[in-house]
């Protein structure tokens, strides 16, 4: 009688372990940002949607970066302000101030956008004249340039190697 319960105990064990064999767990997708996009690409994520582009790069004066996505019509802006070209992490929001940043998206040729109130841009490399950053924000929509209440967020944002002229 013990061999049959034995046996019975070690089938079952056998046959439990074959059922798990079969599920295969669902593994979450993870997004590195610190990984790169491409070289002079820049990648981002709007709600549910990706986008990868080449990146417009831009010094405009002594304290004003700017880095861009454009394609069919959808701009994403990033400026930054520092005098001294370095690698950092420059707090967004939607003030134009020296260690500061500022996230913009332009989904069309409207006069509605969206920019940044809070997030973060972060230099991760600054040599001669290349770039490269992670970024993320919350976005607040604009209509004629005042704030109406409805947000977004940009997520997994990386842009690699621009080069500014």
């Amino acid at each position: 009688m013990k061999r049959i319960i034995i046996s019975v105990f070690i089938s079952a064990a056998f046959m439990a372990c074959k059922k798990d064999d079969e599920v295969k767990p669902e593994i979450p997708e993870v997004k590195n940002p610190t990984v790169s996009c491409g070289e002079r690409k820049i990648c981002f994520d709007i709600e549910d949607s990706s986008y990868t582009s080449n990146v417009g790069m831009y010094h405009l004066d002594d304290t004003s970066y700017f880095a861009k996505y454009e394609s069919n019509g959808k701009q994403l802006s990033i400026d930054w302000f520092t005098q001294d070209p370095m690698v950092g992490s420059f707090p967004a929001g939607n003030v134009k101030m020296k260690g500061k940043s500022r996230i913009y998206w332009f989904p069309d040729a409207s006069s509605t956008y969206w920019m940044s109130d809070s997030g973060e841009v972060n230099i991760t490399k600054h040599e001669g004249n290349k770039v490269s950053a992670t970024f993320n924000g919350r976005l607040q929509k604009l209509v004629n340039g005042s704030p109406n209440g409805e947000v977004l967020f940009v997520k997994n944002g990386v842009f690699t190697d621009g080069s500014y002229f």
